[in-house]
């Protein structure tokens, strides 16, 4: 049985970039922490959020529905998205849900900035 152990940490990379660190397991016992965490960075100004799920176990329908609330809050705000760290499972489910799609998904933190660097240049 799962412990649903989640520690969700956002944290400002530069004034327009932000990542949120999902630790552990990723389902509805997440939302109330990931809302305030999205919250927190978009009040601080971020345009750009990343998804950093390298230190995550465990995620299931719940949690990819909780990514797919935060896409339209992050659509309606003009926040874009990006997911790094997935394991190999974890990249198949963001494959077959689409979710790939609106978060682009890159191999580690450092990738998703250069990938947005690149995009500004």
């Amino acid at each position: 049985m799962r412990t649903n152990k989640i520690e969700i940490q956002p944290r400002l990379i530069d004034a327009e970039t932000g990542a949120i660190d999902v630790i552990g397991d990723l389902t509805g016992f997440a939302e109330q922490q990931m809302a305030l965490a999205f919250d927190q960075l978009a009040e601080r100004g971020a345009r750009k959020i990343l998804f950093v799920f390298d230190r995550m176990d465990f995620m299931n329908s719940s949690g990819i529905g909780l990514l797919i609330t935060f896409l339209v809050r992050a659509n309606r705000k003009g926040i874009l998205l990006a997911a790094a760290g997935l394991k190999d499972h974890f990249q198949h489910l963001f494959e077959l849900t689409r979710l790939k799609d609106p978060i682009p998904v890159y191999p580690d933190e450092a990738a998703a900035l250069a990938a947005w660097a690149a995009a500004q240049a």
